[in-house]
């Protein structure tokens, strides 16, 4: 600015000497107003500059002993704040407790901050595990968070940012049994003798004609089998609900159960736990009766690389089967809450068939 008043000074060709002196005098003010103003302002903008730096290492101080000290809480208090996630049912807290060690230890190393979810997210993106394993660990993170802030003990809830889980494929990543490896199931565990034979009978119809999963054989007491009426039924608590519900069963699978009962009397659960028959018998307990690779089910009947989950897999393709396609009634015996996985099962059903038309015409 004071180049350009220089310069029009400069330029003027009219005018006294006296007028001309005049001017030079108030450019002489100007320019020596100018570099005061702008020492003074020099002077304010350092000293508000280092009071700004001040602020932000003090703001940074404090969000760090904040930071500390929520880490400290969250280590020593972690199990109590699951536990207070009362619509969590005890094996979900117990899974939750376990998973959400990783994000102990994470915070441990780098503090918590409001993207401390992201950051977290994007370490364990790298680790050499399942997807489903990787979304285990950042739902007990975001868990834990949560019941932190409503604790009081974090000033903010930091999942509100970051509610992305990892994406997985449509589908599963284990086949069912197929009708000619469930026969061969079926005939094996019909020439069992002995207590293992009659629980493993009562136990695969449960599964494979009942579509029953895992920790719904499982958690089955006595007192939720009726095998005697018309209409025999068993009551279990299904996935995701958390009132039971009474789901009518075959005359076949409701035979096999009484015969396992008659002779082998438990008293509490129907399948309880050989260390302890107060309690149910484990769900690993029940994955090794079929998948121990020396003396599993599935290894004296043939059959690799099939999970127990398989039974469900080969009792809802049977049903679509049965019903023609029809996903409502599917829907209604295989107690899945939407039709998208119902439309997985039956894209894999069709496929083949799909296929040999195609080749015909093509």
């Amino acid at each position: 600015m004071v180049q350009d008043k220089m310069t029009r000074f400069r330029m003027q060709k009219s005018g006294s000497d006296t007028s001309r002196f005049r001017n030079y005098c108030v450019f002489l003010t100007l320019q020596r107003t100018n570099v005061s103003t702008y020492k003074n302002t020099a002077m304010t903008n350092t000293i508000t500059k280092a009071e700004q730096h001040v602020q932000r290492v003090q703001a940074e101080l404090v969000s760090a002993m904040n930071s500390f000290h929520a880490v400290d809480e969250l280590t020593e208090r972690y199990a109590e704040l699951i536990d207070s996630k009362y619509k969590l049912k005890d094996t979900s807290k117990r899974a939750y407790k376990s998973d959400v060690k990783h994000f102990l230890a994470f915070i441990q190393a780098n503090g918590i901050n409001e993207d401390t979810v992201a950051e977290f997210r994007e370490t364990i993106a790298g680790c050499k595990c399942t997807v489903s394993t990787k979304n285990s660990w950042l739902k007990a993170a975001k868990a834990l968070l949560k019941e932190a802030y409503r604790a009081g003990i974090l000033s903010q809830d930091l999942t509100l940012k970051h509610k992305e889980l990892f994406k997985t494929k449509r589908g599963h990543k284990k086949d069912g049994l197929t009708k000619d490896e469930m026969q061969r199931v079926w005939h094996y565990v019909n020439n069992l003798s002995g207590t293992t034979g009659r629980k493993l009978r009562a136990l695969t119809a449960l599964m494979a004609s009942e579509g029953l999963r895992q920790f719904e054989a499982r958690q089955l007491r006595l007192s939720d089998v009726e095998t005697k009426s018309d209409t025999p039924t068993v009551t279990f608590i299904s996935k995701g609900d958390d009132d039971s519900e009474v789901f009518p069963i075959t005359r076949k699978t409701a035979k096999l159960i009484q015969e396992y009962i008659d002779t082998d009397q438990p008293t509490e659960y129907l399948f309880p736990s050989a260390t302890d028959p107060s309690q149910p018998v484990s769900l690993r307990a029940i994955r090794k009766y079929y998948t121990c690779s020396k003396y599993g089910v599935f290894a004296r009947c043939d059959i690799s690389g099939k999970s127990v989950h398989g039974f469900r897999h080969y009792y809802i393709t049977t049903l679509l089967d049965i019903f023609n396609g029809d996903l409502a009634k599917v829907r209604r015996r295989s107690r899945h809450k939407s039709f998208d996985m119902l439309i997985v099962y039956d894209d894999a059903r069709t496929a083949a068939s799909d296929m040999e038309r195609l080749n015909e015409f093509f």
